[in-house]
């Protein structure tokens, strides 16, 4: 657990990562670097449960439910049910291809790229070592 709220209780940890992950904060780098720094130890709750780099049975359901509002760094806005999962590789070529970047811009590439982000990292939390394949 983060040093910044080990010694807060479960229900004071809770609510201080939910103001620090909350949409509103994530809107400015200081908001969005304090999300990151609590969440940056249980970023590998919220990786696909078939990947090396899930962490869910190391640091127990508990923890990972604690740091439930994290998952917002890894699917974003998106229904946090649906679980963020290895990128179609071909579909990255066509998303990514210069033309097409030319022609309609580098949204969807960009967007596509986003979701395995964490493969650029071997920090923890990042899959870059643990998931060569992701």
């Amino acid at each position: 657990v983060d040093k910044n709220i080990q010694d807060e209780s479960y229900e004071e940890s809770v609510v201080v990562i939910k103001r620090a992950c909350a949409k509103d904060n994530l809107q400015n780098y200081k908001g969005l670097e304090e999300c990151h720094e609590i969440c940056s130890k249980a970023m590998c709750c919220f990786t696909h449960k078939d990947m090396v780099s899930n962490c869910i049975d190391s640091l127990g359901d508990d923890v990972c439910s604690l740091y439930g509002p994290c998952e917002i760094l890894a699917n974003g806005d998106e229904d946090p049910n649906i679980v963020v999962t290895s990128p179609h590789l071909e579909d990255i070529d066509d998303l990514c291809n210069p033309d097409r970047i030319k022609r309609h811009g580098g949204k969807q590439c960009q967007t596509a790229c986003d979701k395995a982000s964490c493969c650029l990292s071997s920090e923890p939390g990042g899959c870059l070592d643990t998931d060569k394949n992701w």
